[in-house]
């Protein structure tokens, strides 16, 4: 049976989902216009009586039909635009560049002019990869049967906002992302990613022509790419490292990219050593029932008191969804209202816990935010086992000011009294940085410097990693 999900994914458009069709996820929703359609079992249990009639279902489970009428909603990601940036310099260039950063979840595009230095237009959408899976190996199991497919489907989306944008000439394009990412958009075959031994197909700095990989768009510039660390640790974290100066500071310095890999580095100018955590994409607001990004609308913070709930949400609109700050700070309040234990368990068997109109968390939702979690605290504890204390934190992801440090320390992620600075975006930071400097011996440097860490075959990780779990 061709099911809609399957007619959208064929089409090249984009639909949240995580889980490719397997009906686990409940992601895939899809306006019906169509009047009277059917609901399913696994709808009734999966979406709410309002989505329901509002002609919301799951395009997983309907088989397509031509006279089938459905509508696809896009949201507002302009504000995963935003950069966290330092020490500009008054670098003087005609024309323009671009910078992108290829994550799992999200892709971000900026324009630059390189005269001003500053962001002239902005792009930002879902990774349309993420209709096969919602990690990286999820993305390495779909590429051993057609990897060439998501590496065109993710090229056609990037393709189609420099057509949008094609009145803006440039000169150059810096591609940041981590180690999968950044080989599929090079076309290449990402498979041995995917068992031990762990090698990365394309590991350096690649700098070639935009005509070799895009086939639809009239302007020639160069592109180029970070290198990478280490098979899980990724152009992206060697974006942030150049970013926020960790390779020239004196003291010891700790960087957090809290996304779907989990990429952690502490060091200094003496050395620095990196690791991945595979925290999946819950900080991201995926795999999570009423999970979203960090868009206008998205319940950012949460507070309870006297079994009240208050909640902020970005650009104060209507609250559409809950993200990742949201989440952090949703679950630091259940903890401090004593509303779960310390397994996660609610105390009053709730079945869930309302926040907002249709917007709620379930039981499975802090499992999975437990696993996130835990996986981030574990690889925090072992590279500070092996460095001692650190002078400062950073905090990576699509979070801006949304992330209250406090609820970090309050759930064990991090530990309390060191200094902690909450920066956004620190890869696309890099990128901008390199289009500006060009300093392609510092990256170098760079990687050079950096030694990976497997989590695997660290001895106390496993320890780590349950402790993790409690709250």
């Amino acid at each position: 049976m061709k099911t809609i999900l399957d007619v959208i994914q064929e089409k090249g458009q984009l639909l949240q989902g995580s889980c490719n069709g397997h009906q686990k996820c409940g992601k895939c929703k899809i306006k019906v216009l169509n009047e009277n359609f059917p609901v399913t079992p696994l709808e009734k249990k999966i979406l709410t009586p309002h989505e329901i009639a509002m002609g919301i279902r799951l395009a997983c489970l309907h088989e397509y039909q031509e006279s089938i009428k459905y509508q696809i909603w896009q949201s507002d990601m302009s504000i995963l635009t935003k950069m966290y940036l330092r020490n500009n310099d008054n670098i003087i260039e005609d024309g323009y560049g671009l910078i992108t950063d290829i994550g799992t979840t999200t892709v971000v595009m900026c324009w630059v002019d390189l005269k001003t230095g500053k962001i002239i237009a902005t792009s930002a959408f879902k990774n349309p990869q993420v209709a096969y899976g919602s990690d990286v190996i999820s993305r390495i199991e779909f590429s051993k049967k057609n990897q060439k497919q998501l590496t065109d489907i993710l090229l056609s989306k990037i393709e189609a906002a420099l057509i949008e944008k094609a009145d803006i000439k440039i000169k150059r394009m810096i591609v940041c992302g981590n180690t999968v990412m950044t080989n599929l958009f090079l076309n290449c075959d990402v498979s041995s990613l995917g068992h031990v031994p762990f090698k990365i197909p394309i590991k350096k700095t690649q700098i070639i022509s935009s005509k070799q990989i895009f086939k639809n768009i009239n302007q020639q510039f160069l592109v180029y790419t970070f290198p990478h660390i280490g098979p899980f640790v990724g152009g992206d974290i060697v974006a942030g490292i150049l970013a926020l100066n960790i390779d020239k500071e004196n003291n010891l310095k700790m960087l957090i990219d809290l996304g779907t890999n989990g990429e952690i580095v502490v060091g200094n100018k003496d050395g620095m050593l990196a690791t991945s955590s595979a925290a999946g994409p819950a900080f991201e607001g995926v795999g999570i029932t009423c999970g979203g990004p960090s868009i206008p609308g998205a319940i950012s913070e949460v507070t309870i008191k006297d079994n009240k709930v208050t909640y902020l949400t970005i650009d104060n609109k209507a609250a559409k969804c809950i993200c990742g700050s949201g989440l952090i700070s949703l679950f630091a309040s259940l903890k401090r209202n004593d509303i779960i234990d310390e397994l996660g368990r609610f105390k009053n068997s709730k079945k869930q816990f309302n926040i907002a109109p249709n917007i709620y968390i379930t039981q499975k939702d802090i499992q999975t935010f437990q696993l996130a979690k835990a996986a981030i605290q574990a690889g925090v504890k072992a590279l500070l086992d092996e460095n001692g204390n650190v002078d400062q934190i950073y905090i990576s992801g699509g979070f801006g000011s949304h992330l209250q440090v406090k609820d970090l320390v309050e759930l064990k992620i991090l530990p309390p009294g060191v200094n902690v600075e909450c920066v956004n975006n620190s890869a696309l930071s890099g990128a901008y940085t390199l289009l500006r400097h060009q300093d392609l011996k510092r990256l170098d440097h760079i990687v050079d410097a950096c030694k990976n860490i497997n989590l695997a075959e660290y001895p106390d990780f496993d320890d780590y990693l349950i402790d993790g779990l409690y709250f």
